[in-house]
Parts: structure tokens; sequence; C-alpha cells
């Protein structure tokens, strides 16, 4: 158990034992963070069919994410840490970053003798989308790796109430420099997978 009170506190307080509990769980989850460890890929498919151009733009328009995307990623990172003391010097000593992404693509449910000019647009089409949003996985992974690197580099702090600020403050900066890379890529991939009905 890492400690972590600050040792400016008046020592004449009093806290009961529930209490102390209840603030020493607290400042567990405050201070390392919750949630899952490893990467988790959730997907979930959406039906595209039809026997002609039409009718697969028309379902895709009917039951893609929203109505208006091809494909989807939801990414939630999961970053947590331990303190620990050391030469007087609050550290992290160790980090893990967990990672889950709920994919949502088209699969082709569409009947078995639809002219085969259409079902291999739509296949190509579902090839294409999940391509494009497994690299999206592929940049929040690097991103899942560079938080969990970048926590242990830290420098040690005065009291671990700091440093789990600035562990806070350094999540929040790469979770926007993770979303300016994705929409980034985005720009770049735009026109290709408009180009794909």
């Amino acid at each position: 158990m890492d400690q972590c009170t600050d040792r400016r506190a008046p020592a004449r307080t009093r806290v009961r034992p529930l209490a102390r509990a209840a603030a020493l769980a607290g400042a567990v989850l405050l201070l390392g963070g919750w949630g899952p460890t490893g990467t988790r890929i959730d997907t979930a498919y959406y039906p595209i069919s039809g026997r002609s151009h039409a009718e697969l733009v028309g379902s895709v328009r009917r039951y893609g994410p929203g109505g208006f995307a091809y494909g989807m990623g939801i990414i939630d990172f999961h970053p947590g840490f331990d303190t620990g003391w050391r030469d007087g010097k609050c550290r992290i000593v160790t980090a893990e970053t967990g990672l889950t992404v709920s994919l949502r693509l088209p699969e082709w449910r569409g009947p078995a003798d639809a002219p085969g000019r259409v079902l291999q647009t739509a296949r190509r089409f579902a090839s294409e989308v999940r391509r494009h949003e497994m690299q999206h996985v592929d940049i929040a992974r690097r991103y899942q790796r560079a938080m969990t690197a970048r926590l242990l580099k830290l420098p040690a702090e005065a009291s671990c109430w700091s440093l789990a600020a600035s562990a806070r403050a350094l999540v929040e900066r790469l979770k926007k420099d993770h979303l300016a890379a994705q929409r980034a890529f985005d720009r770049r991939s735009h026109r290709q997978i408009m180009r794909l009905l």
C-alpha cells in the first residue's frame, strides 16, 4: 500500500476507522485510476444488402452508424498507476493503460443469389471499412503504449496528491493528442472511404 497522505496534515486530526477506510479507498481511486487492463475490442455489425447498387447504398444509409457513417469506433483509455515513497518523494512505481474499443461495422446479409457485381461491391466495402477502423485501433494502441510509458517517466514529487494531478494532466494531454491523430487520419482517408460506394 502506498503512502498518500500529506505530511503537513495536523497531527491532532482524529478520524474514525470507518471514515478512514472510506477516505483511503477514495484516495486509491483518485490517485491510481480504475479500469480494465489490456486491450478489448468488441465488434457489432449492421446489415447491408440489396439486389442493386442503389439498394446497397440505401441499406448502408438506413443501418449505418448514425445514418451518416460507414463504420464507427468508440475508444476508451483506462490508465492506472501505483505510487510509492522513496527518498522522501512520491513516485509512480507501476503503470498500465487499458484500452476498450467498440466497433460498428457493415456485414453482408443480403440474398445469396444477389447479382455478382453487388455482392462484390458489398464485400469490398465491408472489408475496406473494417481495414479503416482497424487503423483507428492501431492509432489508439500507439497512444495506449505512450500513456503507460510517459506515466512511468513522470518525475517524483513531494506529495502523491500533486503527482496524481500531474498524471491526470498528462493523460488529458495525451487523450487530446490521440483525438487529433484520429481526426488527421480521417481527413487523409476521407476521399478514399467516400469512393467505396
